[in-house]
């Protein structure tokens, strides 16, 4: 296939001609600066992206790959916004073409950067989508790539300042920055064998962006779990000596629960806790009791016991405290 790459001479559009060229694909690429790629099929041409009418002529490509930047100058937006859009109209939207893929940023997620240069790079988004949509008739696909730090020329002020390149590691996930090949990779990927996506951006950036998310809040305090005060007598002041006594004596595993539940409600009211949707809950099962085990006068007696416990607890919910 043919392939255009602009911003051909040095970065990722360096990278990412080579390797289409080691794919066995024709390339044009096209720069201001001169040519930095020998090869048998690859032809170079001199030309400023921001000035159509220095732009070439050229045979029709079935890829376009718009790569060519300025970063920090008072260009950004002439280059990277309006150069990308001069040479998409250009070469790109004719019927033919097959994958489009414009270079954006990160920082057009982010802002994080310079404000010109992060304008620039959100502009491309929304020119990509535009870009999707006019040529996915011709079942072409048009998207961006979002790269994070790259190991290029343009970065080389951080790269080469060991206090600014640690603190970017601090922020960096992944603690690396990708090798212009990788994101070369990427591009070759997105037009060539990628088929169904389009209209996407695909962020490359080791994490930075979406990974870099800290939530401050307090530590919340583990709460203090209260013991079951097993050893806290039941309130029995409303019965009979002999009936309470006839307490110690079940042998139902049902009952034995229901007792234990008891206990526990005692304990929770004891500790200023309200209590009464359990106690509801206990009367409504020992009621099914009552109903079920009518025939066994030894258990229906101890049911009705619980039952009485259950409401005497109720009644003094408010005043109940260590017996």
């Amino acid at each position: 296939m043919k392939v255009l790459v602009t911003g051909a001479s040095s970065g990722i559009g360096r990278a990412s001609a080579q390797l289409f060229l080691e794919r066995g694909h024709e390339v044009y690429g096209l720069d201001k600066k001169p040519q930095s790629i020998q090869n048998p099929v690859y032809s170079h041409f001199v030309g400023d992206i921001t000035l159509p009418s220095t732009l070439p002529s050229l045979p029709e490509i079935d890829i376009l790959v718009c790569s060519a930047g300025v970063q920090d100058s008072p260009d950004d937006i002439a280059v990277n916004l309006k150069g990308t859009i001069n040479t998409v109209e250009k070469y790109g939207i004719r019927e033919n073409i097959r994958s489009i893929l414009i270079i954006a940023s990160a920082s057009a997620h982010t802002g994080a950067e310079f404000p010109l240069y992060s304008a620039s790079k959100g502009g491309l988004l929304s020119y990509m989508r535009n870009v999707a949509m006019r040529i996915s008739p011709y079942g072409a696909t048009c998207n961006s790539l979002s790269p994070g730090g790259v190991m290029t020329e343009l970065n080389r002020p951080v790269m080469e300042d060991s206090r600014l390149w640690q603190k970017i590691m601090d922020l960096t996930p992944l603690k690396k920055w990708a090798e212009a090949e990788e994101i070369a990779e990427w591009v070759y990927f997105l037009t060539v064998i990628n088929r169904s996506a389009t209209g996407e951006d695909f962020l490359v950036d080791n994490g930075e962006t979406n990974l870099n998310h800290h939530f401050v809040w307090p530590e919340k305090k583990a709460k203090k779990r209260e013991p079951p005060f097993r050893q806290l007598p039941i309130p029995t002041r409303t019965l009979s000596s002999d009936s309470a006594h006839s307490l110690k004596k079940i042998n139902d595993v049902g009952l034995l629960c229901s007792l234990c539940i008891l206990e526990d409600c005692v304990s929770l009211v004891v500790a200023g806790i309200d209590v009464s949707t359990e106690l509801d809950q206990l009367s409504c099962d020992l009621c099914l009791r009552v109903c079920v085990d009518s025939k066994d006068k030894s258990c229906f007696a101890k049911i009705i016991l619980l039952l009485e416990l259950s409401t005497c607890l109720k009644e003094n919910l408010k005043n109940l405290r260590v017996l």
